[in-house]
């Protein structure tokens, strides 16, 4: 295997993957892409080892490159080349549930260091004894318990000590990460069954999804037919209405969430109800004000950037 064409591929691979693509916040970037640090934490890798794979310093295992293809959502060709140059077969992208005796002899050899395995979907399928010793994760039967994701938004555990930035991040990764999950089929049944099993059996279920492919396998499908009680909802491609959506919450998060101060989960609820009471008694609908010329115009721009790019390249 050729190390540095395998490195340049996933170089260009991340400078050409843009962040709201794979769930992550745009904010303001100095780099084309994903930064280094954001696909290690995608992947479940180091930045170092990122730049060493980059570098052609490293040889990549078969897991790694099936990391590296989730964490940037490419396509199946992209995927095969990249296979390719490191060497290996394709594979259908599976994310195994369980672990076998020789991974929890490996968790098990790190007895200082808490550890845990997570499937896609953040559940957690193995601990070592380190970090069961830690005794802060009070299990109660609940799948929901065994849910890093779960926990972070929905149940933290306050002994944890993040500052503001570090946690902002942490779950955009999360939150990017689920999304990743949701875009195979295997994880989006998983995540089915799940609130299948959590909704009450009297309630229907309305799920508002991207228009993206997952749900057109047929094992997705007989799933569903089976299901009546589950209705999805698709977003349109460059949905505008979807725009709006997430410019109200962009909205909350600049002018309530980051210039509050809260304590504990009760106090950011009862913010951020406020803060819906105050909106809702006065509310202001957003107003597209761009023109078709002025978005055609921009495009234009992009391309000549792109062209210009390329050539320098």
């Amino acid at each position: 295997m050729e190390r540095h064409e395998f490195g340049a591929a996933v170089r260009q691979l991340r400078e050409s993957t843009a962040p709201a693509a794979v769930g992550l916040p745009i904010g303001r970037r100095r780099v084309r892409g994903l930064r280094r640090e954001e696909l290690g934490e995608l992947a479940g890798m180091s930045a170092d080892y990122v730049r060493r794979l980059e570098q052609g310093r490293s040889h990549p295992s078969a897991g790694v490159v099936n990391a590296i293809a989730r964490a940037l959502r490419i396509e199946r060709a992209e995927y095969e080349r990249l296979c390719a140059l490191a060497g290996y077969a394709a594979a259908d992208g599976q994310v195994p549930s369980e672990v076998g005796p020789g991974a929890m002899r490996l968790l098990e050899r790190f007895t200082d260091t808490p550890m845990f395995v997570s499937d896609a979907a953040m559940n957690l399928v193995a601990v070592n004894s380190a970090f069961m010793a830690l005794g802060h994760w009070e299990l109660t039967g609940d799948p929901w318990e065994w849910n890093v994701a779960w926990r972070t938004f929905c149940d933290p555990f306050h002994g944890f000590k993040q500052s503001a930035d570090d946690a902002t991040d942490h779950e955009a990764i999360l939150a990017a990460r689920l999304r990743n999950a949701l875009h195979r089929h295997d994880e989006f049944l998983r995540f089915l069954r799940t609130i299948d099993t959590t909704v009450p059996r009297n309630l229907q279920i309305h799920m508002i999804v991207d228009n993206y492919g997952t749900h057109t396998h047929p094992n997705v499908k007989a799933w569903l037919a089976k299901h009546p009680r589950f209705h999805l909802h698709f977003t349109p491609t460059s949905s505008s209405w979807l725009n709006m959506v997430e410019r109200w919450f962009a909205a909350l998060t600049d002018k309530m969430i980051r210039r509050g101060v809260f304590h504990s989960v009760d106090d950011l609820i009862t913010a951020i109800e406020e803060y819906l009471r105050v909106h809702n008694d006065d509310p202001k609908p957003f107003v597209w004000t761009a023109t078709a010329e002025s978005i055609l115009a921009k495009v234009r721009r992009g391309r000549v950037a792109l062209q210009q790019t390329a050539t320098q390249n």
